[in-house]
């Protein structure tokens, strides 16, 4: 996905958005599992309240396709 502004708000959109003539920005949010210890997992019991966010910022210097990643956790920590 891209996040987009408009009306004074972030959303969500599957429209590549270009910024400044220069960046693209997108965004990925991944499903996360636990292993039987509870510990982030490439395969185990799915966690409903964990989600990886993985965001990139891509742009072209000199001919050159160049990009930066990050990836972050976020999990409900109230649970109830």
């Amino acid at each position: 996905y891209y996040l987009a502004f408009s009306g004074g708000q972030w959303g969500a959109t599957t429209s590549p958005q270009v910024i400044d003539s220069l960046f693209t920005r997108s965004f990925i949010v991944r499903p996360v599992s636990r292993d039987a210890s509870y510990n982030i997992a490439p395969s185990g019991a799915a966690d409903a309240d964990t989600r990886k966010v993985e965001v990139s910022v891509g742009w072209n210097e000199r001919g050159r396709d160049l990009s930066v990643t990050g990836a972050a956790y976020f999990t409900n920590l109230f649970l109830e």
